[in-house]
Protein backbone atom coordinates (compact mmCIF):
# COMPACT_ATOMS: atom_id res chain seq x y z
CA UNK A 1 0.00 0.00 0.00
CA UNK A 2 1.37 3.49 -0.77
CA UNK A 3 3.60 5.17 1.89
CA UNK A 4 2.08 8.57 2.70
CA UNK A 5 4.86 9.90 4.73
CA UNK A 6 7.13 9.47 1.95
CA UNK A 7 4.70 11.29 -0.35
CA UNK A 8 4.87 14.20 2.51
CA UNK A 9 8.40 14.64 3.05
CA UNK A 10 9.63 12.95 -0.46
CA UNK A 11 11.69 9.93 -0.30
CA UNK A 12 14.61 8.71 -3.16
CA UNK A 13 13.65 6.92 -6.78
CA UNK A 14 13.72 3.36 -6.45
CA UNK A 15 17.05 1.99 -8.20
CA UNK A 16 14.45 -0.44 -10.28
CA UNK A 17 12.42 2.71 -11.66
CA UNK A 18 15.74 4.44 -12.77
CA UNK A 19 16.97 1.50 -14.58
CA UNK A 20 13.67 1.33 -16.54
CA UNK A 21 13.87 4.72 -17.79
CA UNK A 22 17.42 4.46 -18.78
CA UNK A 23 16.33 1.09 -21.19
CA UNK A 24 13.65 3.41 -22.47
CA UNK A 25 16.44 6.14 -23.31
CA UNK A 26 18.99 3.73 -24.56
CA UNK A 27 21.30 4.26 -21.80
CA UNK A 28 23.62 2.36 -19.96
CA UNK A 29 22.32 0.99 -16.76
CA UNK A 30 24.22 2.28 -13.83
CA UNK A 31 26.01 5.20 -15.80
CA UNK A 32 23.91 7.90 -15.65
CA UNK A 33 25.65 10.34 -17.25
CA UNK A 34 26.62 7.64 -20.23
CA UNK A 35 26.40 8.42 -23.81
CA UNK A 36 22.69 7.83 -24.98
CA UNK A 37 21.99 5.86 -27.90
CA UNK A 38 18.03 5.54 -28.37
CA UNK A 39 16.62 3.26 -30.04
CA UNK A 40 13.03 3.12 -29.15
CA UNK A 41 13.02 -0.59 -29.11
CA UNK A 42 10.74 -0.03 -25.75
CA UNK A 43 8.89 2.87 -26.90
CA UNK A 44 5.75 3.35 -24.97
CA UNK A 45 3.59 3.97 -27.00
CA UNK A 46 3.84 0.55 -29.20
CA UNK A 47 2.96 -0.88 -25.55
CA UNK A 48 -0.05 -3.11 -25.60
CA UNK A 49 -2.02 -3.39 -22.44
CA UNK A 50 -3.85 -5.84 -20.28
CA UNK A 51 -6.88 -5.87 -17.95
CA UNK A 52 -9.38 -7.93 -16.41
CA UNK A 53 -12.08 -7.27 -14.07
CA UNK A 54 -13.80 -9.93 -11.63
CA UNK A 55 -15.41 -10.23 -7.96
CA UNK A 56 -16.57 -13.66 -5.88
CA UNK A 57 -19.85 -13.86 -4.50
CA UNK A 58 -20.61 -16.00 -1.55
CA UNK A 59 -23.77 -17.77 -1.46
CA UNK A 60 -25.53 -19.54 1.44
CA UNK A 61 -28.77 -20.54 2.83
CA UNK A 62 -29.49 -19.04 6.38
CA UNK A 63 -28.28 -19.87 9.48
CA UNK A 64 -25.33 -22.55 7.28
CA UNK A 65 -22.11 -22.71 8.15
CA UNK A 66 -19.78 -21.42 5.44
CA UNK A 67 -18.19 -25.30 4.67
CA UNK A 68 -21.87 -25.43 3.80
CA UNK A 69 -22.00 -22.05 1.52
CA UNK A 70 -20.91 -21.76 -2.10
CA UNK A 71 -18.78 -19.05 -4.10
CA UNK A 72 -19.46 -17.98 -7.16
CA UNK A 73 -16.64 -16.40 -9.35
CA UNK A 74 -17.28 -13.87 -12.13
CA UNK A 75 -14.48 -13.04 -14.43
CA UNK A 76 -14.26 -10.81 -17.72
CA UNK A 77 -11.62 -10.57 -20.60
CA UNK A 78 -10.23 -13.78 -19.54
CA UNK A 79 -11.81 -15.79 -22.52
CA UNK A 80 -12.78 -18.62 -20.39
CA UNK A 81 -16.10 -19.08 -23.00
CA UNK A 82 -13.45 -19.77 -25.86
CA UNK A 83 -15.54 -17.63 -27.80
CA UNK A 84 -12.53 -16.86 -30.53
CA UNK A 85 -11.26 -20.86 -30.83
CA UNK A 86 -14.55 -22.94 -30.47
CA UNK A 87 -17.41 -23.70 -33.25
CA UNK A 88 -20.04 -21.03 -32.34
CA UNK A 89 -22.56 -23.93 -32.93
CA UNK A 90 -21.22 -26.00 -29.68
CA UNK A 91 -22.99 -26.03 -25.98
CA UNK A 92 -20.34 -23.79 -23.63
CA UNK A 93 -18.79 -25.19 -20.83
CA UNK A 94 -20.62 -23.68 -17.84
CA UNK A 95 -18.45 -23.63 -15.29
CA UNK A 96 -15.06 -24.53 -13.71
CA UNK A 97 -15.80 -26.12 -10.16
CA UNK A 98 -13.00 -26.76 -7.32
CA UNK A 99 -14.98 -27.51 -4.49
CA UNK A 100 -17.64 -25.15 -3.38
CA UNK A 101 -15.82 -22.76 -5.47
CA UNK A 102 -16.56 -22.59 -9.52
CA UNK A 103 -16.36 -19.85 -12.01
CA UNK A 104 -19.62 -18.82 -14.00
CA UNK A 105 -19.28 -18.42 -17.58
CA UNK A 106 -21.12 -16.07 -20.09
CA UNK A 107 -23.17 -17.22 -22.44
CA UNK A 108 -24.22 -20.45 -20.37
CA UNK A 109 -26.79 -22.79 -21.15
CA UNK A 110 -26.90 -23.25 -17.33
CA UNK A 111 -28.12 -19.48 -17.00
CA UNK A 112 -30.74 -20.32 -19.02
CA UNK A 113 -29.99 -17.37 -21.77
CA UNK A 114 -27.60 -19.39 -23.71
CA UNK A 115 -26.60 -17.32 -27.07
CA UNK A 116 -29.44 -17.70 -29.88
CA UNK A 117 -27.81 -14.82 -31.90
CA UNK A 118 -23.83 -16.02 -31.33
CA UNK A 119 -22.48 -13.17 -29.99
CA UNK A 120 -19.43 -12.86 -28.48
CA UNK A 121 -18.68 -13.04 -24.36
CA UNK A 122 -18.59 -9.45 -22.63
CA UNK A 123 -15.63 -7.67 -23.14
CA UNK A 124 -13.72 -4.38 -21.90
CA UNK A 125 -12.93 -1.27 -24.05
CA UNK A 126 -10.67 0.83 -21.78
CA UNK A 127 -9.89 1.02 -18.33
CA UNK A 128 -8.74 4.48 -16.48
CA UNK A 129 -7.13 4.85 -13.05
CA UNK A 130 -6.31 8.23 -11.84
CA UNK A 131 -5.47 8.98 -7.72
CA UNK A 132 -7.59 11.78 -5.94
CA UNK A 133 -6.65 14.85 -2.97
CA UNK A 134 -3.20 16.12 -1.78
CA UNK A 135 -1.34 12.82 -1.25
CA UNK A 136 -3.07 10.14 -3.83
CA UNK A 137 -4.70 8.57 -0.77
CA UNK A 138 -8.06 7.75 -3.35
CA UNK A 139 -7.76 6.14 -6.16
CA UNK A 140 -11.10 6.22 -8.69
CA UNK A 141 -10.76 3.71 -11.49
CA UNK A 142 -13.31 3.68 -14.17
CA UNK A 143 -14.19 0.76 -16.55
CA UNK A 144 -16.06 0.81 -19.47
CA UNK A 145 -17.06 -2.54 -21.05
CA UNK A 146 -19.42 -4.14 -23.61
CA UNK A 147 -22.53 -6.45 -23.05
CA UNK A 148 -23.55 -8.52 -25.93
CA UNK A 149 -25.89 -10.70 -24.22
CA UNK A 150 -29.03 -8.95 -22.58
CA UNK A 151 -29.55 -12.48 -20.16
CA UNK A 152 -25.91 -11.95 -19.19
CA UNK A 153 -26.22 -8.30 -18.67
CA UNK A 154 -29.05 -8.84 -16.47
CA UNK A 155 -28.05 -12.02 -14.35
CA UNK A 156 -24.57 -11.29 -13.36
CA UNK A 157 -23.57 -7.81 -14.80
CA UNK A 158 -26.01 -5.38 -12.74
CA UNK A 159 -26.36 -7.46 -10.01
CA UNK A 160 -22.70 -8.07 -9.53
CA UNK A 161 -20.35 -5.29 -11.22
CA UNK A 162 -22.81 -2.80 -11.02
CA UNK A 163 -24.61 -2.60 -8.15
CA UNK A 164 -23.73 0.33 -5.72
CA UNK A 165 -21.32 -0.89 -2.89
CA UNK A 166 -20.08 -4.28 -4.92
CA UNK A 167 -16.62 -5.16 -4.56
CA UNK A 168 -14.85 -5.67 -7.67
CA UNK A 169 -11.37 -6.70 -8.96
CA UNK A 170 -9.18 -4.64 -11.52
CA UNK A 171 -6.07 -6.23 -12.40
CA UNK A 172 -4.28 -3.99 -15.52
CA UNK A 173 -0.32 -3.47 -17.20
CA UNK A 174 1.50 -4.07 -20.13
CA UNK A 175 1.17 -7.46 -21.68
CA UNK A 176 4.65 -7.57 -23.08
CA UNK A 177 6.14 -8.46 -20.06
CA UNK A 178 4.62 -11.72 -19.77
CA UNK A 179 2.52 -10.94 -16.61
CA UNK A 180 1.71 -14.55 -15.18
CA UNK A 181 -1.85 -13.35 -13.88
CA UNK A 182 -3.05 -14.93 -10.50
CA UNK A 183 -6.12 -17.28 -10.78
CA UNK A 184 -9.02 -15.65 -8.38
CA UNK A 185 -10.14 -19.55 -7.32
CA UNK A 186 -6.76 -20.19 -5.83
CA UNK A 187 -6.39 -17.14 -3.82
CA UNK A 188 -9.71 -17.21 -2.42
CA UNK A 189 -10.24 -21.01 -1.50
CA UNK A 190 -10.00 -22.06 1.48
CA UNK A 191 -9.08 -18.14 2.69
CA UNK A 192 -11.21 -16.24 5.43
CA UNK A 193 -14.05 -14.63 3.95
CA UNK A 194 -13.58 -10.92 4.93
CA UNK A 195 -10.38 -11.13 2.07
CA UNK A 196 -7.33 -10.20 4.22
CA UNK A 197 -5.46 -12.84 3.27
CA UNK A 198 -6.14 -11.79 -0.55
CA UNK A 199 -5.04 -8.09 0.42
CA UNK A 200 -1.76 -9.41 1.84
CA UNK A 201 -1.02 -11.62 -1.40
CA UNK A 202 -1.25 -8.52 -3.59
CA UNK A 203 -0.13 -5.59 -1.50
CA UNK A 204 2.46 -6.49 0.55
CA UNK A 205 5.04 -4.66 1.11
CA UNK A 206 7.89 -7.22 0.20
CA UNK A 207 6.23 -9.75 -1.44
CA UNK A 208 2.99 -8.53 -3.02
CA UNK A 209 1.69 -9.35 -6.42
CA UNK A 210 2.42 -6.63 -7.49
CA UNK A 211 5.67 -5.41 -5.54
CA UNK A 212 7.35 -8.14 -7.68
CA UNK A 213 10.58 -8.17 -9.38
CA UNK A 214 8.73 -8.54 -12.54
CA UNK A 215 5.35 -7.03 -11.48
CA UNK A 216 6.61 -3.39 -10.14
CA UNK A 217 5.95 -0.97 -11.80
CA UNK A 218 4.28 -2.67 -14.57
CA UNK A 219 0.90 -4.36 -13.13
CA UNK A 220 -1.33 -2.94 -10.65
CA UNK A 221 -4.49 -4.67 -8.94
CA UNK A 222 -7.18 -2.56 -7.81
CA UNK A 223 -10.10 -3.78 -5.23
CA UNK A 224 -12.43 -1.31 -4.18
CA UNK A 225 -16.25 -0.85 -4.41
CA UNK A 226 -18.52 0.42 -7.34
CA UNK A 227 -19.99 3.83 -7.39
Amino acid sequence: MPKFNKRVFGAPVDSEIIKEFQKLAGGVEGDILGEVKPTFKKYLGDKTPFTRMWCAVNLRISGSEDKDSETLVFSVNENREDSYTKNPLDTVQSSKKTGNIRYVSQLSEELGGGNPYMKPAAGITSVTSKTQGALGALQHTTVEFMVHNKYDFENIFLPFFMRPGAIVCVDYGWSDIGVDLYDPIEQIKDKSLDMSEFDKYIYDEKDGWINTKENFGKANTVMGNVT
